[in-house]
C-alpha cells in the first residue's frame, strides 16, 4: 500500500472506529487503491447500504444495483 497511502484516509473518514466499520474502511481503501493503481474504473460489490454509500461518495460504481 505504500504507493497509495492516500486511499486509507479517504476511506477512513466515512466510518467510525468500531470493528465492523474499520473492516469496511479497509475494504473500501483496498478498492480505491486498486482503482488508483490500475487507473481504470472498477465496480465495488457490496450489499451493506452504508458501505455502498461511502463507495459511491468516492466515485465508485457499485453492484448489485439497488
Amino acid at each position: 500500500w505504500s504507493s497509495s497511502t492516500a486511499a486509507w484516509p479517504r476511506a477512513q473518514r466515512s466510518f467510525s472506529s468500531d470493528t465492523r466499520c474499520a473492516a469496511d474502511a479497509v475494504q473500501l481503501a483496498a478498492c480505491l487503491h486498486v482503482r488508483d493503481a490500475i487507473d481504470r474504473s472498477v465496480v465495488f460489490v457490496c450489499f451493506d447500504e452504508h458501505l455502498r454509500g461511502a463507495a459511491q461518495a468516492e466515485g465508485l460504481a457499485v453492484a448489485p444495483a439497488a
